[in-house]
């Protein structure tokens, strides 16, 4: 049976930090709030990465966020946190951003952010590669 595989740079949730564990909790608002209704409702896959540098943490909590991810159908992206600074700090967030939003003025361009949104967009590639089946439908935002 085809799915859609919904791709985003962030999956809906958010990861909190607690003293000594990690609350894995689903998120509100933009591309989270208005895919929603089709990735509860279909057979769906939604790819992007969690929202934290995975080598921060521990096996145990990666487990617990391995199964949290999987039970609600989402699959992460890895990011480590020099390419979260380039890739989504900075490329993404100073340079698409106001360039998409009429703030051409305000956006900044740097080579190693370039560079680093080229290698996380390979990872994103590679992961819809991995999950794609014949049929599937692919939605990137």
């Amino acid at each position: 049976m085809s799915k859609i595989i919904i791709v985003s740079n962030r999956l809906p949730i958010k990861i909190q930090k607690n003293k000594n564990s990690y609350d894995f909790i689903n998120s509100s608002g933009g591309v989270a709030t208005g895919m929603d209704s089709i990735h509860s409702k279909n057979e769906t896959l939604w790819i992007g990465w969690p929202g934290i540098a995975l080598d921060e943490l521990n096996d145990e909590i990666l487990k617990d966020l391995n199964q949290f991810l999987e039970a609600k159908n989402f699959k992460a992206v890895n990011l480590n946190k020099e390419e979260i600074k380039d890739f989504y700090y900075g490329l993404s967030n100073k340079s698409l951003w106001p360039l998409f939003h009429y703030f051409i003025e305000y956006s900044v361009f740097d080579k190693s952010n370039w560079d680093s949104y080229q290698k996380v967009n390979d990872k994103f590639a590679q992961c819809i590669i991995e999950n794609y089946n014949e049929g599937d439908l692919i939605w990137i935002h």
